[in-house]
């Protein structure tokens, strides 16, 4: 049976509003390994709302605990490599040592990346020649 995937809006998983699913199917086999919602405008609405809900609070994160949760989610990633690495392949139809060597490495890089610069972020701005808009 194929697994079901759901949104996460909210911090909870719900399935889309209507019901409608996608096949999600291993270009490989053709066969359908997992379904996902198909949300519409009213799921989109929802994770908006939600997102601005949020963002007061998560816009207060200081720049070290925003460098951390990245941190966080790579180590998660290298902690399970293989089965993200099993999931892309499967998913995108690519080898599976490429999805292992190359994809989800670069994915950990990037997130490892994205942590460091949020440390360098300065708060200065830089306003072009005077005169000109």
């Amino acid at each position: 049976m194929p697994a079901r995937l759901s949104h996460l809006i909210d911090g909870e998983d719900r399935p889309a509003r209507t019901d409608a699913e996608l096949s999600i199917v291993e270009p490989a086999t053709s066969q359908t390994f997992a379904t996902c919602p198909d949300g519409e405008a009213i799921d989109v609405e929802a994770a908006f709302a939600a997102a601005h809900r949020a963002f007061p609070s998560w816009s207060r994160v200081s720049s070290s605990e925003r460098a951390g949760w990245l941190n966080r989610l790579a180590d998660a990633l290298q902690s399970r490599i293989e089965d993200f690495a099993q999931a892309e392949s499967r998913d995108a139809g690519k080898p599976l040592s490429l999805a292992r060597d190359v994809e989800i490495p670069r994915a950990i890089a990037n997130l490892r990346f994205f942590a460091a610069a949020a440390m360098q972020f300065a708060s200065e701005s830089h306003h072009g020649q005077a005169g000109l808009n």
